[in-house]
């Protein structure tokens, strides 16, 4: 679920200029190297350094405001609009499993009785200092799916995989700049009503920050009691500047399945919002439905469905599809383990076409990819998110998890679809107001499709 997206911002900067090291030694004194720090705000706050040579004489130390460019370049005058700037990871050198050993934790321990015993101020709590550890340790990894969250967290993230939650009535992502968005809010809930449109950039939650943060983290932050307040700030394309939005949460329940006849009664129409734990049962019931009251073909509906349980990905493909091959998955060691189909479910034989978009992934993109290689399903819309990797859960014994990337999935054809994603056959890019309706022109391009095959 990465969509590109470039916003225009207005930026402005505090330059302050801080004595880096002595005169420089290569000339006669009267230059002085100092290091430049340029914080920039745009909707976040990027920190840029470099060294730069000044006369030693108009320099001790000196806070002034400037203006600059997104690159740290000062200007007379901000244009109106200025790109936001690239957020590059830092490389890191790589190592081998086994490495780190008893030496590496001795160093730990001894910086921290040091700390200990020397540090003028105000030591943190033990188990703050241990979260700190934990967070850096992940972070270094480079993957957005490995991920540790605190108890109060993994609580509210696995509430959600229920189908019912406090929040606010969104379904979210973050972008490939790193960006916080709201891919569309949900008919009828507080988000709605409060005006959250899709592509909306959240930059902070009651006022704080959440640069850095996971998707998951944010949605926990975001949730909280019935009834209680949470504000949102909000960069809208259009929008002159940041603003604030206030959304008092309330308990969602989220239809897992809808469906509905559509042409007169000759097409079915089945969206899944979700792999929860219920997906299945409820796909199950809906297609049931659709078929007893005489449909001759299906549209299955995946788009802004973001995955969830591997376990429910097989029984949702199972579903629609004969026995055969399903899934692939491979680990960092090359093992190999493959999943199948059965016969005798309710989907196998009807018509069918499959609806995707950029936010359909991981377990979306498993049914994708599964019915391109086995030409179960037409595939109408756009090029879906790319993530074909598997993340196993571990509880930990304070009742926080962690999440780590242990393996990557593939189509039946051994296709990777990790970066790549699944293209349609079809290709539609359409954002409906309300999925599935009269004026939803990826459903309507089905319709054409199933009733006229072309």
């Amino acid at each position: 679920m990465i969509r590109s997206k470039t916003l225009f911002v207005l930026f402005t900067a505090l330059l302050i200029l801080v004595v880096a090291c002595a005169s420089d030694n290569s000339g006669n004194g009267d230059v002085v190297r100092v290091v430049e720090t340029v914080i920039v705000t745009s909707p976040v706050e990027v920190e840029v350094t470099r060294l730069v040579e000044v006369p030693s004489e108009e320099i001790i130390e000196v806070t002034k405001i400037v203006e600059v460019s997104a690159d740290g370049q000062p200007i007379s005058a901000l244009p109106t609009s200025t790109p936001l700037p690239t957020l590059t990871p830092t490389p890191f050198p790589t190592g081998q499993p086994g490495e780190f050993d008893q030496e590496d934790l001795d160093k730990l321990f001894d910086v921290w009785q040091l700390i200990e015993e020397n540090y003028y101020g105000e030591l943190p709590a033990d188990e703050v200092i241990t979260e700190a550890l934990v967070a850096a340790m992940v972070e270094q990894l480079g993957d957005q799916f490995t991920n540790y969250f605190p108890p109060e967290v993994a609580q509210r993230i696995n509430d959600g995989f229920r189908g019912d939650f406090t929040g606010i009535g969104a379904y979210v992502d973050t972008n490939e700049d790193g960006f916080f968005y709201i891919v569309r809010p949900i008919a009828d809930t507080p988000a709605f009503r409060a005006g959250l449109e899709p592509d909306d950039i959240v930059t902070k939650v009651d006022g704080e920050s959440i640069q850095g943060l996971v998707t998951d983290e944010v949605v926990a932050i975001v949730r909280g009691p019935v009834g209680e307040p949470v504000v949102l700030t909000i960069v809208r394309e259009g929008a002159a500047e940041p603003f604030d939005v206030t959304i008092v949460r309330d308990r969602i329940i989220v239809p897992q399945v809808e469906y509905k006849t559509v042409a007169d009664g000759q097409v079915g129409y089945i969206r899944l919002e979700s792999f929860n734990q219920v997906a299945t049962e409820q796909l199950t019931e809906g297609m049931q439905s659709l078929l007893d009251s005489g449909v001759q073909s299906v549209i299955f509906d995946l788009r802004y469905n973001g995955g969830g349980l591997l376990t429910q990905a097989i029984s949702v493909g199972d579903l629609f599809l004969p026995e055969g091959d399903f899934l692939i998955i491979r680990d960092s060691d090359g093992n190999v383990e493959s999943f199948g189909t059965n016969d005798g479910q309710i989907g196998e034989q009807i018509p069918l076409v499959l609806l995707i978009n950029e936010n359909s992934a991981s377990a979306s993109e498993i049914i994708a990819g599964a019915f391109r290689d086995r030409d179960r399903a037409t595939i109408i819309g756009t090029n879906s998110f790319g993530k074909g990797s598997v993340q196993t859960p571990y509880a930990l014994d304070d009742n926080s998890e962690f999440r780590v990337t242990t393996a990557n999935f593939y189509s039946p054809a051994d296709l990777a679809i990790n970066k790549v994603g699944v293209a349609p056959d079809i290709f539609i890019d359409f954002t409906p107001d309300i999925i599935g309706d009269d004026n939803d022109e990826t459903v309507q391009r089905a319709i054409d499709f199933l009733l006229n095959g072309e």
